[in-house]
């Protein structure tokens, strides 16, 4: 058993920092205040901050996973060494997988919208209000703004259409530093709690999964291995699904098939929960 790890061992976090680098360079802003990895699928600003933040909860025992070391070395020790992964360093990253996914589905939390981002959904919600063909308003369209019970109100169409059309070539043109892109929390805050439900918090937990393999594709086979062992990766996360009791359905363990229509259903969702605990 894997008693305590060193978030400063290479080795040991090989496998979880791929999946948080994207095994991608880091962007920064600007003036290097922000750094980020463009091809990750996590939204983590610091890979050592999140590393450290899951040795810590790993040694004090605070990831409460059904799935013990013991048991998952008796079960997926034959699969995953066929894979060609390294069953201790595997085990790690799983963990770590549990563990942000449960922090994000259960007590995750919500960024509040930048300006930029309530422009781009009230462009997007004005679609909606347009005939087939996008060149009218299905009624006549009235426009009005309100400030401390005062209201000021347009209803001339073509005066309408004008705005809208300034404000749709102005984000076009705005920069890519634009300070609209910054969070101002100070009358609504920042952050939002917000719970997802069971089955996304499975999809979740198998699409970082699923990742991890997507961008390290020397990590495959496909055949059936000796006494009967699948090697299948979807086989692998939907069994551990079942064993990290993510889901009580027997049907994670027998096949991969529940694991597929998962997903399916949730191919096009994106994830802007967050986590309350990797920052």
């Amino acid at each position: 058993m894997i008693d305590t790890i060193d978030c400063y061992n290479k080795e040991q976090f090989k496998y979880i920092n791929s999946l948080i680098t994207g095994n991608s360079q880091p962007w920064y802003s600007p003036d290097m205040s922000v750094m980020l990895f463009p091809d990750s699928i996590l939204p983590l600003q610091d890979p050592q901050q999140a590393v450290m933040t899951f040795a810590e909860r790993y040694n004090n025992q605070q990831i409460k996973c059904s799935l013990t070391y013991d048991n998952y070395i008796s079960d997926f020790q034959d699969t995953v060494s066929a894979l060609g992964l390294d069953a201790d360093t595997f085990w790690l990253l799983l963990t770590f997988c549990y563990d942000y996914a449960t922090s994000v589905c259960l007590n995750g939390v919500v960024m509040t919208s930048s300006p930029k981002q309530m422009i781009e959904e009230f462009l997007s919600n004005v679609e909606n209000l347009l005939n087939d063909d996008k060149t009218q308003f299905k009624s006549e369209p009235t426009l009005t703004l309100k400030v401390k019970g005062k209201t000021c109100t347009i209803t001339n169409e073509r005066a309408i259409w004008a705005m809208l059309a300034f404000i749709h070539n102005g984000m076009k043109n705005l920069p890519k530093d634009t300070n609209l892109s910054i969070v101002d929390g100070r009358n609504e805050g920042i952050f939002q709690e917000r719970t997802e439900s069971d089955s996304v918090m499975i999809w979740y937990f198998a699409k970082l999964l699923m990742n991890f393999f997507e961008i390290n594709p020397q990590f495959k086979s496909a055949q059936r291995g000796k006494q009967g062992i699948s090697y299948s990766k979807y086989l692998l996360i939907s069994q551990l699904i079942y064993n990290t009791r993510l889901s009580r359905n027997e049907n994670f363990l027998l096949s991969d098939e529940t694991l597929k229509g998962y997903l399916k259903q949730y191919k096009n969702k994106e994830m802007d929960t967050k986590s309350d605990i990797y920052w």
